[in-house]
């Protein structure tokens, strides 16, 4: 990660002497990607607007789309909820207006995101049928991201055990082989605490600690894995992998 970081600053910095606009592009993209961490939301956002601008002013509808979807990713992570409806109904407009599938299918999702967090459960599902109709016809993998929104509305439900049901053959693969090996190991902690699996969810909390939980990387799934562990260990009243 800290050779990602001074790589992407040094090509963003030859991209501004460049001069050439399409190439400032795909280097603020790359370099959105190196800081997308916890403690770099605010200069991610700058890099996001400026993205858009290039974009607008190259007249790039895809670049200028790209960097929509990390402003909007960020404004949700910012917590900037209220302000969010206007720009993802410009986001589906620009899509719409360049005939780009592959970025369509994000506005449903977004909405359904937003659906969710507003406490409108009913309204999410069809919200997310639409996302998986768009994405799929664009061919784009990253569909997958809608059963993820279905499994945390689940939880929101309260329907921890179809949850688990969900989650656990999902994760199981890829704890131990993906790069986020540790952060799908600390959801499978979390969903065993919640369905009363203890001595499994033990068991990754322990898997966990002996590997380090200071080794989490700190990337782009950190905050949220912290914060499971936290309620993981209340579930379970463990005090010693608390302190840890």
């Amino acid at each position: 990660r800290e050779r990602s970081e001074r790589l992407g600053a040094e090509a963003l910095a030859l991209a501004r002497r460049s001069g050439d606009d399409r190439v400032l592009a795909y280097a603020l993209n790359a370099r959105h990607v190196t800081l997308w961490r916890a403690d770099r939301l605010e200069e991610r956002l700058g890099i996001a607007r400026e993205m858009a601008a290039v974009g607008r002013r190259t007249g790039d509808p895809e670049s200028e789309l790209q960097a929509w979807n990390w402003l909007i990713t960020d404004l949700f992570e910012a917590g900037e909820i209220a302000g969010l409806d206007p720009e993802i109904d410009h986001y589906e407009r620009l899509a719409q207006d360049a005939r780009l599938p592959a970025f369509e299918w994000y506005a449903p999702l977004w909405r359904a995101s937003l659906s969710a967090l507003r406490g409108h459960l009913s309204a999410v599902e069809p919200l997310l049928e639409e996302a998986m109709r768009l994405g799929r016809r664009a061919g784009d993998p990253n569909v997958e991201l809608v059963d993820q929104m279905r499994l945390g509305v689940r939880c929101m439900r309260g329907d921890f055990e179809a949850g688990h049901a969900q989650y656990a053959p999902m994760a199981a693969p890829k704890i131990g082989r993906s790069p986020a090996s540790l952060s799908f190991r600390v959801g499978a902690a979390w969903f065993a605490a919640w369905t009363g699996r203890d001595a499994e969810a033990r068991e990754h909390l322990d898997r966990l600690a002996e590997h380090g939980f200071d080794r989490l990387p700190f990337d782009v799934n950190w905050l949220e894995s912290v914060g499971t562990l936290g309620e993981t260990c209340a579930l379970l009243g463990d005090r010693g992998h608390a302190a840890r």
